[in-house]
């Protein structure tokens, strides 16, 4: 199932990524990759060499259990599925989360109560 994130452009957002790895223990040698929705990478950390590159304007948050991707300014390219994948030694998963537009009409309803007295 994939995770569905809700903005608007022009604001920060934090993805979650799941992963099952370290639910029970914590694991030593991980590493993660945060891939953009054209298959860029965004973010490389490794944990066992406390190796950490992001691209600019974006940034990765990893406490064990709990990976996230933090846009700063979202922009129309990042809408779509950001994939997550987090690897251990011989295994890895991925996991997948999409960044959808919020629709501007739930916000916002400019032309509600309205009286008209002649």
């Amino acid at each position: 199932s994939v995770v569905k994130v809700l903005c608007q452009p022009g604001q920060r957002v934090t993805l979650p990524c799941l992963y099952h790895y370290e639910d029970r223990a914590h694991i030593p040698q991980l590493s993660v990759q945060w891939r953009s929705p054209h298959n860029e990478l965004l973010c490389h950390y490794i944990k066992h060499k406390a190796f950490q590159n992001c691209t600019v304007g974006y940034a990765i948050t990893y406490s064990p259990g709990s990976i996230t991707l933090t846009i700063q300014h979202v922009q129309m390219e990042d809408f779509g599925a950001h994939v997550c994948s987090v690897s251990k030694r011989h295994e890895f998963s991925d996991s997948s989360v999409e960044l959808a537009r919020m629709s501007e009409s739930v916000t916002s309803a400019p032309n509600s109560g309205r009286n008209q007295s002649g």
